[in-house]
């Protein structure tokens, strides 16, 4: 029982591990995302469903419908994006900008503004009021783009994990155990750990290179899809290079190592194909580089409409009476 309980922590702990950009494996976000459109769809119908024909007599009364709204969008932002607004705490602390910060700060000031508007919608500026709907809301903004979110996250982290895992599984192409001659020609079975560069090797038909080498004698055909993606051997003979995890079809080599551990083929392809997925875009390197500070103060406009809303909103009361969003 200990043992059993040992593994299931250990997969629990393997699961919610961060995948990409500090967030868990998909299978973590896939029931937070089933879980955010069955409560979205509810807030948009009420919040959308007065521009459908014959449906509006359906809807509960607009003070009614707000409360609704805010009961279903709470655990949609809260729980269902848990993970963003951590990341988003986490850019505003490290003051390193990225998606979440543009995100939860629009969606957060879409929901936070809506919650002021049921609970002190009486203490708004008239020019905020409609006569006939009262105060708009936009908790639909906040559920949907959150969900959409989600859904994004929930694809690319499963993306992630699979690129992972063919990662592993290149890098288990490499034998663990290398045939090593010595000096008198005697051959030793020995770890790849324990290799070292000038070591002389022998790979025998239907086993895999263990190392990067140069082919000293014997000639053979090497199958290198794994790096090339050719389905046809190569054929090596001496003074041919040999690359570690490509699988010896034919012919029995001799070769001298000259790169072994993570200076090899395969982990140097590894490292490679993880870099491009993991690593930023030298984006402030640019001649075209935006201003320092730019991505923060764009990721700072949508919550501008919490707090300078109630100043134009008067400016502008064609716009706001002719709003067919939610009203409370």
């Amino acid at each position: 029982m200990p043992d059993h309980d040992h593994a299931a922590a250990s997969g629990r702990k393997k699961t919610d591990a961060p995948v990409y950009m500090g967030l868990p494996h998909e299978r973590v976000l896939r029931p937070r995302f089933w879980t955010a459109v069955a409560l979205t769809i509810p807030v948009f119908i009420l919040s959308m469903g007065a521009m459908v024909p014959g449906l509006r007599s359906l809807l509960p009364l607009p003070f009614v419908s707000g409360w609704l709204q805010l009961v279903l969008t709470t655990p949609v932002f809260f729980c269902c994006g848990a993970f963003f607004i951590r990341r988003w705490w986490k850019s505003i602390v490290e003051r390193d900008t990225n998606m979440f910060t543009l995100t939860v700060t629009g969606t957060g000031a879409a929901y936070f503004y809506s919650v002021a508007a049921v609970l002190f919608g009486d203490h708004f500026p008239a020019g905020l009021m409609d006569t006939h709907h009262g105060i708009a809301l936009y908790f639909e903004g906040a559920a949907f783009i959150t969900t959409i979110v989600l859904l994004g996250q929930v694809i690319e982290q499963r993306a992630h994990a699979r690129t992972d895992e063919a990662i592993r599984g290149l890098l288990d192409l490499a034998p663990q155990i290398a045939h090593r001659l010595d000096a008198n020609g005697d051959e030793s079975d020995v770890p790849v750990d324990q290799l070292q560069v000038g070591d002389r090797l022998r790979v025998r038909p239907g086993e895999s290179v263990p190392v990067d080498g140069k082919v000293l004698q014997g000639r053979g055909d090497i199958d290198e899809s794994m790096l090339t993606g050719e389905p046809v051997p190569v054929t090596k003979s001496p003074g041919d290079a040999l690359s570690a995890g490509t699988l010896n079809t034919t012919g029995s080599l001799i070769f001298r190592a000259e790169r072994v551990g993570k200076e090899t083929c395969s982990p140097r392809s590894c490292t490679s194909s993880r870099r491009p997925s993991t690593a930023k875009h030298p984006f402030n390197d640019s001649p075209t580089a935006s201003p320092p500070g730019s991505c923060r103060w764009c990721s700072a406009l949508p919550s501008s409409r919490l707090s300078l809303g109630p100043l134009w909103a008067p400016i502008l009361p064609s716009f706001t009476a002719s709003s067919t969003r939610s009203r409370c």
